[in-house]
């Protein structure tokens, strides 16, 4: 007596068909596990606090040296001897100012930089490093151009003071001249 279990084994095509449709569902099921893994780490990067973005790269503006107004001195002769001392006194004070505000500008972007390195070395991602690289090299240009910058101030401005001492000690030694000539005659 055969019974229907035998029976089944026994049909190749019955197995075959059987076999088949046991992989497919176990590829089916596969799939959904891998579908499931993805979305869960999908919903993991979403939710992810966003990843700070780099600073845009911008085009540095073209910064123009000082622009010195200064201005044709007229009156009388000891009127201009002292108008002269006035204006060295100017800028001698100009250039000061210059100087210390390049050593403020220095100093910030040293600072700024040093922050962004403490904070870099502890910044595992590497996009986010990448970024805070990016902003160091940003701020190392600013501190270039700075530098160029206040040197081309620097020249303009000792151009200056060397004219006006020029003039100053001519228009001096004129007016001592006179003073002397006028002591002299009385």
């Amino acid at each position: 007596m055969v019974t229907m279990y035998e029976t089944e084994f026994h049909d190749d095509e019955l197995y075959e068909s059987q076999a088949k449709q046991i992989k497919e569902l176990s590829k089916n099921l596969l799939i959904k596990e891998q579908a499931a893994d993805l979305e869960k780490e999908l919903i993991e990067l979403e939710t992810r606090t966003p990843m700070r973005q780099a600073q845009p790269q911008m085009e540095p503006e073209e910064i123009q040296p000082l622009k010195l107004a200064s201005s044709k001195i007229v009156g009388s002769l000891f009127d201009r001897v002292e108008f002269l001392k006035e204006r060295l006194d100017e800028n001698t004070q100009a250039t000061n100012l210059r100087k210390a505000l390049h050593d403020a500008i220095m100093k910030e972007v040293d600072t700024d930089i040093d922050e962004k390195r403490e904070i870099e070395s502890r910044i595992a991602d590497f996009n986010e490093k990448r970024n805070f690289k990016l902003d160091i090299s940003i701020l190392r240009r600013e501190k270039r151009h700075e530098h160029l910058q206040f040197w081309r101030d620097m020249l303009e401005l000792r151009a200056e003071l060397r004219e006006l001492l020029e003039q100053y000690l001519t228009e001096s030694k004129i007016a001592r001249l006179f003073r002397e000539s006028d002591d002299g005659d009385t």
